[in-house]
């Protein structure tokens, strides 16, 4: 999934837009078992990859000690650190995901 999703994902459009590939997904691969715990992983990958791109390009053109690199570093780390804490409530709640229930 790429990381530009997650600004799409702020669109009223995403609703749409997420449901379309859903029904796409489900033609080829069968109905998701649990279809809210494929979307709760789904944004959760989403909000893993969203900066990784920018990080990456500021890093080759600015380096590593440019104040916008530190900058997305922090963000990035912020984001895994409340990625994990929904992780851990994700895992409490349901279990282990297998990818016989999430697709």
């Amino acid at each position: 999934m790429e990381g530009d999703f997650i600004y799409l994902s702020s669109l009223p459009a995403w609703a749409t837009i997420e449901a379309q590939q859903i029904a796409k997904s489900e033609v080829q691969q069968g109905k998701y078992k649990n279809l809210e715990l494929s979307r709760r992983l789904w944004h959760l990958q989403m909000r893993d990859q969203a900066y990784g791109t920018q990080w990456s390009m500021a890093r080759k053109k600015l380096g590593l000690d440019h104040p916008v690199t530190k900058a997305l570093s922090v963000l990035i780390n912020k984001v895994r650190g409340e990625n994990s804490v929904e992780a851990v409530e994700i895992i409490d709640q349901y279990g282990w995901p297998r990818i016989s229930e999430v697709g």
